[in-house]
């Protein structure tokens, strides 16, 4: 996940999934992946509504769960019969 900023969300508001995409500069399918990935919903209506506190929790919780992996070292290549080794 990208780094959005939470604080666009209102917490007093309801959003749809084209006023979240919209808001936060990402595709209406990213929103719709967040919503399959555990962003909470009013309900199974149509248009689907997103309330605007879920949203800035999720986003908090999405940004809180990134783990950032170290680079990789390369410590030795060896070659062997045509067959290279990184260790």
């Amino acid at each position: 996940m990208a780094n959005h900023n939470p604080n666009l969300a209102k917490i007093n508001r309801n959003y749809t999934v084209s006023e979240v995409a919209t808001l936060y500069g990402i595709s209406k399918a990213t929103v719709r992946r967040w919503i399959r990935l555990g962003l909470p919903v009013i309900d199974d209506m149509r248009p689907i509504l997103i309330l605007g506190c879920d949203l800035l929790d999720y986003i908090h919780r999405q940004r809180r769960s990134v783990v950032v992996l170290p680079k990789c070292t390369v410590v030795s290549v060896v070659s062997q019969g045509g067959l290279l080794l990184i260790l």
